[in-house]
């Protein structure tokens, strides 16, 4: 083969890698904001292991991200995101230092971590 072939072949193999990789990043994107609509800031701004808080029902639990979604881990029970805060006040707190058990937290246990500073405000929906 050609030197002026092989350019041409590297560069198309590159040209191609790099537009799929734009279109499969935009569809993440779509499907995130599909889902969980003006909530994807929650998604974009928490990590794993961040505590999730809802107030209404006085509710704690911890979030799992995955590629598109947030799953919620409250006391060994795993739930989407929308479906524990559907239309309710929740606040994502990060741990300042390692929790143990963050999953099995009660909702006065986490008050208390707020009061001493132990949790750190990320987001309030």
């Amino acid at each position: 083969m050609k030197k002026r072939n092989k350019i041409i072949l590297t560069i198309t193999v590159i040209l191609s890698f790099t537009v799929i990789s734009f279109i499969g990043y935009g569809l993440r994107l779509m499907a995130i904001e599909d889902h969980y609509g003006v909530d994807q800031e929650l998604y974009f701004k928490s990590r794993n292991g961040d505590i999730i808080v809802n107030r209404d029902f006085k509710e704690v639990g911890k979030l799992e991200k995955n590629w598109t979604r947030i799953q919620i881990i409250n006391k060994g029970n795993n739930s989407d995101l929308l479906e524990w805060a559907y239309e309710n006040k929740v606040e994502v707190y990060r741990p300042e230092r390692n929790i143990e058990n963050v999953s099995n937290l009660t909702f006065d246990e986490v008050e208390k971590l707020i009061s001493i500073k132990d949790l750190k405000l990320i987001i309030k929906n």
